[in-house]
């Protein structure tokens, strides 16, 4: 019999809320209190806490928090962002909880607030783990451990490490493994942390299970129990129940493994928990039928196979028909066998659908009690000499036109190629004329208000500006460096245009190379124009606009949001005029040709309102590949 495997578990996602008990209605009295910042304060860190009660919620008062916080309130609003992360990341949206944690780690930067980076890196951290991306969950996992040692968090310290110790189980390095685990209980110890002593006990008796090493993992399991017990965690205690049962299972003591299991089962059996009890059900049947109790291991399967109609676990669901397969056999039911090893083998590869399955089936058995197949298979050898020469002239054939074709679409691409070039290089140069226009209102603007300081301080900031467009609107890729400079001082004109009203954001992450990573130029000016001209951010008393970089899958993620009327909204207003975006429009055909030219360029371009999501703004994200100078 298989072993059933057991997930080690994960704690850390727990942490930002194990006092939320007494601190929640705390929050909740200085909210109904208090007016002010003191009253968004307590809003941001409530929203943290009820993430794992109710996310939606969490996420309702976190926007609602962001929106009424003034430009300049980092903290309040990084608080924020990291709570809807969090949501989204308990919702397993893992793409929204990821520009949620980007938008966190840029506010927290910038307040050089050492613990929320902290907090930030490990929330990150697990996302990848959920994700199976362990080396990028290592990264943030040792990140957040320098920076926990840094602040003397004796706490922190010993999470981090346990969390490290859950990636190198995965990677199978049990004795960096052992080392990080030893390193957590010894600090939880010392801070009298029953709960996590018990964690991490359950943990290395789980890998000592999976290295046959069961008096040791006997040793862990008990004190794991002891730990569970005295905090009356029930859940947990059901949960190392069922690996004792599986633990003497592995040892062939089969009255033991029942003793056990059949606690097991009277736990999850008072919790309701169905998934429990499967894995309960499972590992009886496999008991009963190595003590040669085929009725009794019969009714257990069945019991389970019962109970996965509702639960659909496939994995189990596969061990559990692979052992009803083997039961029919021992009783010798073989028309059992049969139907159930086709349950079988159609859960296993869902490719084949059952009419599939049944025709390779009868094949195959036609083919192994039909004289006829022997004649066929001789009358094949008899020929294999003249069937070869066949084919190896088809083949021969076959290759010179396929050269023939592959010669003329090479040409035919070309020739395709040089015509898409040609093409981007007038959408660019339309670019930098509607470009300009926008800034040279601006210095129009300075002059009819005869504000001649600030239009000679414009006109030198928009020099420097002139020079850099120019530039790279001949270019098909620019560095991001480049690109920085572009938005900064763009963004900057903007601002001083609208009297400081428009704030900006510019986010990139630690491990991007802005000298030497390529973006096509000049994609977000756009939508920046857009959102101010249409979306009322310049016409309000504080705009703010956010723009971040970051490396995911291989790829450069560019993203642009606002907190404007979004873009839905800004669609209605502009349904009465002739003219849309001359510049977005430019944009997209812009990205139309750079994909068309190019297969491994693809650049994705999504455009989100985001009142789906109960704020006001638009999420604009490009997905770029990500290509460094040659």
């Amino acid at each position: 019999m298989a072993k059933v495997k057991f997930i080690l578990y994960c704690f850390l996602s727990l942490a930002f809320i194990v006092k939320a008990s007494h601190e929640t209605d705390s929050l909740i009295n200085v909210i109904g209190n208090t007016f002010g910042d003191t009253k968004l304060e307590a809003q941001a860190e409530l929203s943290l806490k009820i993430v794992l009660i109710n996310p939606d919620s969490a996420i309702s008062l976190a926007n609602n928090t962001i929106f009424s916080a003034r430009w300049n309130q980092s903290q309040i609003k990084g608080i924020c962002y990291l709570s809807i992360g969090e949501a989204y990341s308990i919702k397993k949206d893992y793409k929204q909880a990821l520009i949620a944690y980007g938008l966190a780690h840029g506010l927290f930067a910038n307040e050089k607030d050492s613990v929320r980076l902290a907090q930030l890196s490990n929330s990150i951290g697990l996302l990848h783990y959920y994700r199976a991306e362990y080396d990028s969950a290592m990264i943030f996992f040792q990140r957040s451990l320098n920076i926990e040692k840094k602040l003397n968090n004796k706490l922190g310290v010993a999470k981090s490490h346990q969390n490290i110790a859950l990636i190198l189980y995965q990677l199978n390095d049990m004795d960096r493994f052992f080392e990080h685990n030893h390193l957590a209980k010894n600090i939880y110890e010392q801070i009298n942390d029953v709960k996590h002593v018990a964690d991490v006990a359950n943990n290395m008796a789980i890998a000592y299970s999976s290295m046959a090493d069961y008096p040791k993992s006997f040793d862990y399991y008990t004190k794991a129990l002891n730990g569970y017990e005295r905090i009356r965690d029930t859940l947990h205690i059901a949960n190392v129940f069922t690996n004792l049962g599986s633990l003497f299972f592995y040892q062939k003591d089969y009255n033991r493994s029942l003793e056990y299991l059949t606690q097991a089962r009277e736990y999850f059996d008072t919790l309701r928990h169905n998934e429990g009890i499967l894995y309960v059900l499972t590992r009886m049947g496999d008991v009963f039928f190595e003590m040669g109790d085929s009725e009794k291991a019969m009714e257990k399967y069945l019991e389970c196979e019962t109970l996965n109609k509702t639960l659909k676990n496939k994995d189990i669901r596969l061990q559990n028909l692979k052992s009803l397969i083997n039961v029919y056999k021992v009783i010798k039911d073989y028309e059992g066998a049969f139907r159930v090893s086709e349950m079988y083998y159609l859960l296993k590869d869902s490719i084949f659908n059952e009419e599939k399955f049944r025709t390779i089936y009868e094949i195959e058995k036609k083919y192994e009690q039909n004289n006829a197949s022997r004649e066929l298979q001789a009358l094949v050898e008899k020929n294999r000499s003249r069937t070869m020469l066949y084919l190896a002239v088809a083949i021969a054939v076959l290759a010179i036109i396929a050269i023939l074709i592959l010669f003329n679409r090479q040409k035919q691409i070309e020739k395709d190629q040089r015509l898409i070039n040609l093409e981007q290089q007038v959408l660019r140069t339309q670019m930098s004329p509607h470009f300009l226009f926008n800034a040279l209102s601006a210095i129009q603007y300075f002059v009819l208000e005869n504000k001649t300081i600030e239009a000679i301080d414009f006109i030198g900031d928009f020099s420097k500006l002139i020079r850099l467009v120019l530039q790279s609107s001949q270019e098909e890729f620019i560095t991001l460096e480049t690109e920085q400079a572009i938005l900064n001082n763009y963004l900057n004109l903007l601002s001083k245009r609208y009297d400081n009203k428009i704030k900006y954001i510019i986010h990139f992450d630690d491990n991007i190379d802005l000298k030497n990573t390529l973006v096509p130029p000049m994609l977000a000016q756009p939508f920046i124009e857009n959102v101010i001209e249409h979306g009322d951010l310049g016409k309000r008393n504080e705009g703010n606009i956010w723009i971040s970089f970051s490396v995911e899958n291989k790829r450069l993620k560019f993203r642009i949001q606002d907190d404007g009327i979004g873009i839905e909204k800004s669609m209605e207003k502009r349904a009465g005029h002739s003219r849309a975006s001359v510049a977005i429009s430019i944009t997209r055909k812009r990205l139309q040709l750079i994909n068309k030219g190019n297969i491994e360029k693809q650049v994705d371009l999504v455009i989100e309102d985001l009142s789906k999501f109960g704020k006001s703004g638009t999420l604009v994200e490009f997905s770029i590949p990500y290509q460094k100078l040659k």
